[in-house]
């Protein structure tokens, strides 16, 4: 069994990037790889890729294949520790936000018909590589292996995947999941992942903030819109304005000065006002560019 924390950021140089061998290159991680052409998936790549070296994993799907759509997968080592005293961090890298990722856990990492759900990973940010956090707290079944794969209700991702790392649970651990509940209507409506959490901050920003604005003491307040401590999940948020472009973060308050990190951004933008007729005059379209 692999001790924690487990890393795996595939720069390895012994590692092959050849994607006609159908032995898959990492050891200690499972998989059964699928021909497609005159390709094996999944595979390391050199294309996308966190830093200017090294390669990611790529995991990828098509209908062409037989069985048709059939996903590709990678598990994880055996850990050290019970499942639900650890968390998995990775990033991820996706062209089209409709390609996700399943996180699960299996019995047997070479059977995926026994593959349980614990997440799936719905990017928001996309042509770059986004950390996420999955929290195995809750799981109580019998599998030991942690599965990444592609999922089934797409039908052609393309996804890379890397700096990954299984470490023990944080002590306030990390909002995800976050989203709009409906419309981006004022107020809006925000929900995420239920935990064991009771207590939250919701902050919305007028620009991406960056990692170290985020990490810091002192946020920027001149960026920030607004920022409101919740107790409800979903959270109800007023004061925005109409018709405006927000980031939105969230951070989980743990109590006695303990706070986690705050999430990965949600961007997002309100609709306008309902209008009576007559309301705003007569529009002329003067006052736009052509958009040429």
């Amino acid at each position: 069994a692999e001790p924690i924390p487990y890393i795996e950021d595939f720069n390895n140089s012994a590692y092959s990037t050849n994607t006609k061998d159908p032995v898959f290159a990492v050891p200690c991680m499972y998989s059964q790889k699928v021909k497609y052409s005159t390709s094996y998936y999944p595979n390391l790549s050199t294309s996308k890729k966190v830093g200017s070296t090294g390669m990611s994993l790529e995991l990828k799907k098509s209908k062409s294949w037989k069985p048709e759509g059939v996903n590709t997968y990678v598990a994880l080592p055996k850990m050290s520790a019970p499942l639900n005293e650890l968390e998995l961090t990775l990033k991820l890298y996706v062209e089209n936000i409709n390609y996700t990722l399943t996180v699960g856990v299996m019995e047997d990492p070479m059977d995926t018909t026994n593959i349980e759900e614990i997440s799936v990973i719905r990017p928001k940010l996309l042509k770059e590589f986004v950390e996420y956090n999955i929290s195995f707290e809750d799981y109580t079944g019998k599998g030991e292996y942690i599965v990444l794969t592609t999922n089934n209700a797409v039908t052609a991702p393309v996804l890379y995947i890397d700096d990954i790392m299984v470490n023990y649970l944080p002590p306030c651990p990390r909002p995800e999941d976050l989203v709009l509940s409906g419309l981006a209507d004022t107020p809006v409506t925000f929900s995420w992942k239920k935990t064991k959490a009771t207590q939250w901050r919701i902050m919305l920003a007028n620009e991406r903030l960056s990692e170290a604005e985020l990490a810091g003491d002192n946020l920027p307040s001149g960026k920030i819109a607004l920022i409101d401590t919740v107790t409800t999940n979903p959270a109800v948020i007023n004061g925005l304005s109409e018709n405006t472009s927000y980031y939105a973060y969230i951070q989980t308050i743990c109590g006695n000065g303990l706070a986690g990190i705050w999430s990965n951004p949600l961007p997002f933008k309100t609709t306008c006002e309902i209008r009576t007729a007559g309301e705003l005059g007569v529009e002329n379209f003067d006052t736009y560019g052509t958009g040429s």
